[in-house]
């Protein structure tokens, strides 16, 4: 058979920029890339979940003001990782969330075993308040007297009630929206989901249980007031509600939040899709030195009992910083103008925001923690440069969710599909010419419907020719790769790291 070869176009494949640890202070940064090691998950994953327990520690203790513009943003931020199994998502969360979950599981225990005390005391209080009122006359010298102890009553009711309802700060994904709402009202309007596969809460942003509103999830990224009106049982009215988010799942299960595209969900997130954990570094000998978990515990737990006043203290910029700060806003907001998607045109709208509060959570940490400041925090020009950094991380892999076939094909996979295309032809003297048997019987990772979508990639920069006869295809490979070097012939398809 005579095929009319093209010159073959290389495919130049990018991995994935890793979370630049050093913008954290020292301590943060060995405790991550100490897990790291020890669970052998890429650094991505553990970043992640410090940034949201900084979160749920500052959300409603500091908030960011730019005074030029009175711009004011709160500290709680929507995180969303899809990392393959295998990739000790749930050991992340439970490693860095630890001091948080003991916390909470104290109180829940201490509320149950005050549960029994607590409903009879409640009895009295109701049977006291009832009678009271069956008794109260709207005349007489007594009435103030009584109407006092009916407010005092009516205040213990609702404390008791309060105290009965389990302390729930942190939750996983299984939840509607619905509870979300309930839980912020008893919360004082702060929430954070913490999962490992958020695969549940995606089932619930569907409606696959219960058609439901998305608007609890919209509202309560940037604290806007949300009312829930509701026939069966009482309405509820948050005035200041904030989520915090710490979304951990499959890379595939992402794509399901592209069905709220039009009303901006998605574009809230900041996105992580990292690569496998490198193979060379892959060991169970790299345990961590336990001083360094101590100090990261005992760290969190001086900024979880940090006092404030009722109003957040603020953190501004510092005036020798307007002009990169304005700067960063302006690149951020002019590559929206580029020739991007419309999801990504709007993500590219959120993410200064989103940058400027991480670089806060970090810049509150270092001050409270290294320099045992807790006010008069300003972002300087080093705090900018490093909000740069984390822009550009951020961005290049949101692109990979928004602008790519990345959940067709994944690059190590496909230069590992053209890898072992052309060994199968060194090994068995084929001559460029693989028959899809041999494609079936030699290379098992690759299920059928990924190998057509890589055939095609390859096909499509002249590296191979697939011809059909009936059922039976014919992989003929470019004479021009069998011509050169197996190393050489290899490159056409190679795979080069992105740097931020």
């Amino acid at each position: 058979m005579t095929i009319n070869w093209k010159d073959p176009v290389p495919i130049t494949l990018g991995t994935m920029p890793t979370f630049p640890t050093h913008i954290f202070p020292d301590w943060t940064k060995d405790y991550m890339e100490g897990l790291s090691k020890e669970l052998n998950t890429q650094i991505d994953l553990p970043a992640t979940a410090v940034l949201s327990v900084f979160s749920v520690l500052l959300m409603k203790k500091y908030q960011f003001r730019y005074e030029n513009l009175n711009w004011v943003l709160n500290l709680n931020i929507y995180q969303l990782l899809g990392s393959d199994p295998g990739s000790k998502k749930d050991a992340v969360i439970n490693r860095i969330f630890k001091v948080l979950l003991d916390y909470q599981k104290n109180l829940i225990d201490k509320a149950i075993s005050q549960e029994p005390e607590l409903l009879s005391e409640l009895d009295m209080k109701k049977s006291q308040y009832e009678e009271l009122i069956s008794s109260k006359s709207s005349l007489g010298e007594n009435s103030s007297a009584k109407n006092k102890e009916l407010k005092k009553l009516k205040e213990d009711i609702m404390r008791i009630e309060s105290e009965l309802n389990k302390s729930f700060f942190i939750i996983s994904g299984d939840v509607t929206q619905e509870k979300i709402t309930e839980l912020l009202k008893r919360n004082e309007e702060t929430l954070t989901i913490a999962t490992s596969e958020a695969s549940e809460m995606f089932d619930h942003l569907e409606g696959r249980y219960k058609a439901d509103s998305i608007d609890i999830y919209l509202k309560a990224w940037e604290g806007t007031n949300y009312s829930k009106l509701r026939s069966s049982t009482n309405d509820i009215y948050l005035e200041h509600p904030l989520l915090n988010l710490c979304l951990f799942t499959q890379p595939q299960e992402i794509t399901r939040l592209r069905k709220h595209d039009g009303r901006g969900l998605l574009q809230r997130f900041l996105v992580v899709v990292p690569d496998r954990y490198p193979k060379e570094k892959i060991s169970l000998e790299n345990t961590m030195y336990p001083s360094l978990a101590d100090t990261f515990d005992k760290n969190i737990k001086k900024l979880f009992e940090l006092n404030v006043e009722n109003t957040a203290r603020t953190v501004t910029v510092d005036p020798n910083a307007w002009n990169n700060f304005n700067n960063l806003y302006k690149e951020i907001l002019y590559e929206s103008y580029e020739d991007v998607s419309y999801t990504t045109q709007q993500w590219l709208m959120k993410i200064f925001g989103n940058v400027i509060k991480v670089i806060c959570l970090i810049k509150i940490v270092e001050e409270v923690i290294g320099n045992n400041r807790l006010d008069n925090i300003a972002l300087n020009d080093k705090d900018i440069a490093k909000a740069h950094t984390l822009y550009k991380y951020y961005y290049t892999h949101f692109r990979r969710v928004a602008e790519t076939d990345y959940y067709s094909v994944k690059e190590a996979d496909l230069q590992f599909f053209f890898r072992r295309l052309l060994e199968i032809n060194k090994d068995h003297h084929l001559n460029g010419k693989i028959s899809s048997t041999e494609i079936n019987n030699y290379i098992k990772r690759i299920n059928r419907a990924d190998r057509e979508v890589m055939l095609e990639k390859l096909e499509d920069n002249h590296l191979i020719k697939v011809i059909k006869n009936g059922r039976r295809k014919t992989v003929y490979i470019n004479p021009e790769i069998i011509k050169k070097p197996h190393k050489e012939a290899l490159n056409f398809v190679r795979i080069t790291k992105n740097s931020i």
